[in-house]
């Protein structure tokens, strides 16, 4: 799983389908799936 701050994984992964796989992962991190990879993304 790849972490990666909002700002970061929203470039990198700007124009793909994301699923949200699983928001309950506890704050300040969300669980997002996207093109069959899974990024854990910190928000501020």
């Amino acid at each position: 799983m790849e972490e990666l701050t909002m700002e970061e994984f929203l470039r990198k992964l700007a124009g793909k389908r994301i699923r949200v796989k699983n928001v309950e992962a506890a704050p300040p991190s969300l669980i997002l799936e996207s093109m069959g990879k899974v990024y854990r993304v910190r928000v501020k």
